[in-house]
């Protein structure tokens, strides 16, 4: 027993110090990486719980190894065991415990390729630009379409759909990005949907091909339509914005509606904004008045038959929270005309340096302990078959 604690002992100052070390410390290494500030990385696993397994199960396994070899060894009556206490001992007699020892490094570097070791790396970039929270109403009135019968009829004659409000602003905002990556900086994009509750979309990112990924993605049936809740959609865009470094921080609220639910007062959220330099931008969509919206398709399946419907707007609330923030309200009747308020909105702000993460990745880092598993056992056998073989 007392050789199996020295060999445990061994073992666990190898390698299970050495990885207690790494788990509770993990200090970031850095990575030169180009066109960034600096690469962090870290190691971790991502099965951890079998660490204590190892720790647990390493030792029971070396106690097995040694008494099946106990086991094996014949024994016979000798009186004078004095003589054989005193007698010198070869190099074979001390590395008699080697075996052993190996055998336990390689079936513990193994548990822990098991484990899943990864190295996690985060590239920085220094970028200039502002930080934008783009905030879209996906409420039932954003199906709306701003055309005449006429004209739906005349796009249908070239076999054209008319787009409606929310595809629209969704197309807008796709270029409104696409145009992002054009620039010599970097705009910070976040956003956040809503119309009975307001969700987080994306938090801040420059990483657009992400942001484009997910705005494609999104469509009007995705959450409740039922209400338009414009103060719950506005404390999720300051809540992102608070903690920015940015000199210029931006919200733009682009809705069709009024105010409809929610629990959090859309002028109480401009009062914060304005707290906190945030300034707020409203953009109303569409036209007021009666509105063409997709009904029912006909008996006969051709075609999409539209009704006029008249949706509540509230102009003046919009107009209010803009100037509690101290920003403006715009009106966009249409496509070209919400191009180009997006960009005025952008061209007014000063560019402020920041530090963000521009790429993670992850990398399995399980090999070296599987080579180093194989090659312990396969040392293992190799001394136990030559150096240190047995006759019978």
């Amino acid at each position: 027993m007392k050789r199996l604690a020295k060999i445990t002992l061994f073992i666990y100052a190898a390698l299970a110090v050495p990885l207690v070390l790494l788990w509770f410390w993990n200090p970031p290494f850095f990575r030169p990486v180009k066109g960034a500030v600096k690469g962090t990385a870290e190691f971790v696993f991502d099965y951890p719980w079998l660490l204590l397994l190892a720790l647990l199960v390493v030792p029971l396994l070396l106690l097995g190894f040694t008494q099946v070899k106990r086991k094996q060894v014949g024994a016979m009556v000798y009186t004078r065991g004095d003589l054989v206490r005193r007698a010198p001992r070869s190099w074979r007699v001390w590395l008699r415990p080697v075996p052993v020892g190996l055998r336990g490094l390689g079936v513990l570097a193994l548990v822990l390729a098991v484990a899943r070791p990864q190295v996690t790396t985060e590239q920085m970039q220094l970028v200039e630009g502002i930080d934008i929270y783009l905030i879209l109403d996906m409420s039932g009135s954003m199906q709306a379409i701003d055309l005449t019968l006429g004209e739906v009829e005349a796009l249908r004659m070239r076999n054209l759909v008319p787009m409606n409000r929310f595809e629209i602003a969704k197309t807008v905002l796709s270029e409104f990005v696409e145009r992002r990556r054009e620039r010599p900086w970097y705009d910070r994009i976040g956003m956040v949907i809503f119309a009975r509750h307001a969700f987080l979309q994306f938090p801040l990112t420059i990483d657009y091909n992400t942001v484009l990924w997910l705005v494609d993605r999104l469509e009007l049936n995705d959450i409740d339509a039922s209400q338009t809740a414009i103060g719950n959609a506005l404390g999720r865009a300051i809540s992102g914005l608070i903690e920015s470094p940015a000199t210029s921080r931006i919200i733009i609220l682009i809705t069709d509606g009024d105010e409809r639910g929610g629990n959090i007062s859309a002028v109480e959220a401009a009062r914060v904004a304005a707290d906190e330099g945030i300034q707020i931008y409203p953009i109303l969509v569409g036209r007021e008045g009666p509105v063409l919206v997709p009904a029912e398709r006909t008996h006969f399946g051709f075609g999409q038959r539209y009704i006029q419907h008249e949706y509540p707007v509230d102009p003046e609330l919009l107009e209010q929270i803009a100037q509690t923030s101290g920003g403006r309200f715009f009106r966009a009747e249409n496509r070209e005309e919400l191009e180009g308020t997006l960009e005025e909105i952008i061209a007014e702000y000063e560019k402020t340096q920041m530090e963000d993460l521009i790429r993670q990745d992850r990398e399995e880092a399980y090999f070296p302990f599987v080579l180093a598993g194989f090659l312990l056992i396969g040392l293992d056998l190799l001394l136990r078959f030559t150096l240190l073989r047995k006759f019978p």
